[in-house]
């Protein structure tokens, strides 16, 4: 049979869906997204609430083939990113579907998150690295937005605590300097391809830029 793959990252991508069911109110938006949450909890998800990054499923008959990382250490490490992408995914899936289990889901993949960052709040491109040298700032960029929107929605004030932590140390240590492009230094791309490892990464600069603007209109 043929072979799908689906990605932690795709958690992200509901947000189009739930969207769409927002304004229209048409089930056939909703239903597909809630499904993939449910089985991305039942997949993807380990017992520790540490994320997988990849599955291979047979397209025909829905078995899952294979587990696997492709942009984080080891096929059992935890890539930061997306934990990161998971913890705002769930975040929003409890927002349109008010379903109480992926707000426990949202709330025990950004413990996991939090337990594991380094003293500056950063989180290193994989939690699980030996060498922990190489840095993700997006990761941190898009796990600070996400934590606002969580702190808002499931009544933890740790959580907007952390998120501005976060931020602080993005502020303090990660800005670029005139000479560099983008916003936030230190991103990691796809260290296993060696591609844009410390370099700054649009969609740092983008959600790093959300949750200041969050935190200057919630006040």
């Amino acid at each position: 049979g043929k072979t799908g793959r689906t990605a932690i990252d795709a958690m992200m991508d509901l947000q189009l869906l739930w969207w769409a069911y927002d304004v229209t109110g048409n089930e056939k938006y909703f239903q597909p997204a809630y499904e993939h949450c449910r089985n991305t909890i039942k997949e993807l998800i380990r017992e520790d609430y540490s994320t997988i990054h990849v599955l291979d499923f047979d397209l025909e008959t829905g078995e899952t083939i294979r587990k696997i990382t492709v942009q984080g250490y080891s096929n059992n490490s935890c890539w930061s990113r997306g934990q990161a992408w998971a913890i705002y995914g769930f975040t929003l899936a409890y927002k349109y579907t008010k379903d109480e289990l992926f707000l426990k889901t949202a709330k025990n993949l950004a413990e996991y998150f939090i337990k594991n960052l380094p003293e500056d709040f950063v989180p290193y491109w994989d939690f699980d690295d030996p060498e922990k040298e190489i840095r993700d700032s997006s990761a941190a960029a898009i796990a600070s937005s996400a934590l606002l929107d969580l702190s808002e929605l499931g009544g933890r004030e740790e959580f907007r605590e952390v998120a501005i932590k976060i931020l602080s140390s993005l502020c303090d240590n990660y800005l670029t300097t005139e000479e560099e492009d983008g916003i936030l230094k230190h991103g990691c791309f796809h260290k296993p391809a060696g591609m844009g490892v410390d370099e700054s990464l649009i969609w740092g600069d983008c959600y790093f830029v959300e949750a200041l603007t969050k935190l200057k209109e919630r006040k």
